[in-house]
């Protein structure tokens, strides 16, 4: 049984550190990196243009996907 799922940040790579009842951990490189849709392209991250399915009116609308190495570098990155 799972307690907790963190992620963590090691070489500048997303990794999902996972406890399982008993104290015992895992480490896993995430299966993908982190990443947010925008209405324009942004000035940080990776940036590739998509055409999303909005839930507020079910029309397909292009959109930016951008992506981090990591979920840190999405913080830093909009200070």
């Amino acid at each position: 049984m799972l307690l907790k799922v963190k992620t963590r940040t090691i070489d500048n790579q997303t990794a999902l550190e996972v406890w399982e009842m008993g104290g015992k951990r895992h480490l896993f490189k995430a299966p993908f990196q982190p990443y947010y849709y925008a209405p324009s392209e942004a000035k940080v991250g990776q940036s590739e243009q998509v055409e999303k399915r909005l839930l507020s009116t079910m029309q397909r609308t292009p959109l930016w996907k951008v992506s981090f190495p990591n979920t840190y570098m999405h913080v830093v990155s909009k200070t």
